[in-house]
């Protein structure tokens, strides 16, 4: 759509005088700050889609650093540089006109990328794809995204939003394209109903009831002050079903995604490389070809499996899982301690409420690791029950409630 076609203004005067282009809140700003690791000294901070530049004022005074607050609708850009003065910040945020996906940065050259309510203007991976070479190696994205909380919307959300927003995609889907776009989670959260009513839609109701009578003779504003209505009562009904979503996201060499059959090699060359490092004490009971035709033949018919990949897309993780069990989590031995297993062990939180696993009593290592990231011991055995023999422990963790 066109920045000035009536469709756009009429948008524009039915989210006149919002203090946010989306929900969100001061507090939610904050927390999401709160969960970034630090920032170099010199570090360079944007504010993408900065809308009247409410998150840009907090960033600023969190921060005390200097924000680059960037957005195409020159209404906003006034508006954030007057607040800026208002605030006394102006030595701290530079307001500029411009496209949030058409910087002309080095690679390499920006530390964090912060952008509220906005992504789903340019689309969520034409984002992340678009802003990764520009990020230092360590550089960070912090981005907002309306989201699916649930695996089954109600038939009136679904039909509402597949055609306001058809590209909208579950939390979980979300992470995982994340992960396949060379960036790994730091965190997520889901923002509160307050986000939505206290900033966004208590005053957005407020402007359509005063715009009533002047759209009655204008069907573009009209149509605008409907859907606007329309989406306040939807969030009413279902504001368990779908929500904004926080996503700290940090840059990262290795990248995630659904193995194929085709990996069946690299699994079984990284299953037996990361067994016989991490667990001496074990006999090797199968060849390598066996190893081999079990993941082909075996692993992969029964599991969902996941890769983790080098810059050089070498295999050098995996994880399997089924029936909110965990089967398999190797890495291997030349490509730990890069946290590849606890985003590989993410990956299968997301798709599981609870999940089981087994670890031999002796491998001290993985039971450090797996308690660290949740999962407590619910049971122990003489290791009868398993091919090796030895004695080991069943691990369990269970989700929160709301995530």
């Amino acid at each position: 759509m066109a920045r000035d076609s009536r469709e756009f203004q009429a948008l524009l005067r039915v989210h006149e005088g919002l203090p946010r282009q989306g929900p969100g809140s001061a507090e939610a700003t904050e927390l999401a700050l709160s969960l970034l690791p630090p920032l170099r000294r010199q570090a360079k901070i944007y504010d993408l889609g900065c809308g009247p530049g409410l998150a840009t004022i907090v960033l600023a005074k969190k921060l005390q650093r200097k924000i680059i607050a960037v957005d195409l609708t020159p209404e906003f850009i006034e508006q954030t540089s007057t607040n800026a003065e208002e605030k006394g910040l102006s030595h701290l945020i530079e307001p500029r006109h411009g496209d949030m996906i058409e910087l002309d940065d080095q690679p390499e050259s920006i530390d964090l990328i912060w952008s509220e309510g906005a992504i789903y203007c340019v689309g969520f991976d034409n984002a992340l794809h678009t802003w990764r070479p520009l990020l230092h190696s360590s550089g960070i994205v912090a981005c907002t995204e309306l989201s699916w909380l649930t695996s089954t919307p109600s038939s009136k959300a679904l039909e509402f939003w597949q055609a306001a927003y058809p590209a909208m995609r579950s939390v979980k889907e979300n992470i995982l394209r994340a992960e396949q776009l060379g960036y790994a989670r730091i965190n997520h959260f889901t923002l509160p109903d307050s986000c939505w009513w206290d900033e966004y839609y208590s005053p957005l109701l407020h402007n359509t009831e005063r715009l009533a009578s002047e759209s009655k003779d204008d069907p573009v504003l009209a149509r605008a002050v409907a859907n606007a209505r329309a989406e306040i009562s939807l969030f009413h009904e279902c504001s368990r079903e779908y929500g904004y979503v926080f996503y700290l996201l940090q840059k990262s060499d290795i990248t995630i995604e659904r193995a194929q059959i085709d990996d069946s090699q690299d699994i079984a060359r990284v299953l037996r490389t990361s067994f016989s490092a991490a667990l001496p004490f074990i006999s090797i009971l199968h060849t390598r070809y066996e190893d081999f035709n079990y993941v082909r033949d075996q692993l992969f018919p029964t599991n969902q499996i996941f890769v983790a990949r080098d810059a050089g897309c070498n295999v050098i993780g995996y994880i399997a899982f089924n029936d909110e069990r965990i089967n398999h989590l190797y890495i291997d031995p030349a490509a730990t301690r890069q946290g590849t297993g606890t985003r590989l062990l993410n990956i299968a939180k997301l798709h599981n409420c609870k999940l089981r696993l087994w670890t031999f009593q002796k491998n001290e290592n993985a039971q450090r690791f797996y308690q660290a990231r949740g999962f407590y011991p619910i049971k122990e055995t003489d290791g009868s029950g398993n091919e090796e023999h030895e004695p080991d422990i069943l691990y369990e963790w269970k989700a929160d409630l709301y995530r």
